[in-house]
């Protein structure tokens, strides 16, 4: 096993963002979800970053119930066939916290980032909807 790194929780987060942004965008259609799509959407910050830990992410947010998908496939790196937010994760992403323009949901602002490639900010979004979950008692 990798040994402990605070890129890891950086990495984490944007991946998270960029899975989470990528599911809302086409929501409430199940998708095949796609790890390739995933790299393929990666920056110079986010290189170190393969598609088993792509896989790892798409994982914790089955296991914390924020999506849902049938089954994973291991062709082209990883699929997740009919994969799509989670009742639990549509709920996380229509959040309007205090911090965002009056009407401006964390999924907003995630699907905003995704479109403008900013990285660093999709990964602070997707921190903030965890952390902010995870206080407030909604697990």
């Amino acid at each position: 096993m990798k040994g402990f790194r605070m890129d890891n929780l950086k990495h984490f987060d944007i991946c998270i963002g960029l899975i989470l942004a990528h599911l809302a965008k086409n929501f409430p259609t199940k998708i095949i979800l796609r790890v390739d799509e995933i790299l393929a959407l990666k920056d110079k910050s986010f290189e170190s970053v393969d598609a088993e830990f792509v896989c790892e992410c798409i994982e914790f947010l089955y296991d914390e119930g924020f999506i849902v998908y049938y089954e994973k496939h291991e062709a082209n790196g990883g699929l997740y066939s009919f994969a799509r937010l989670s009742l639990k994760g549509l709920v996380a992403l229509k959040a309007e916290p205090k911090t965002l323009k009056e009407g401006e949901s964390i999924g907003d602002k995630l699907k905003e980032s995704l479109t403008s490639m900013s990285f660093d900010a999709l990964g602070d979004i997707a921190s903030g909807l965890l952390v902010n979950w995870v206080t407030k008692g909604l697990m």
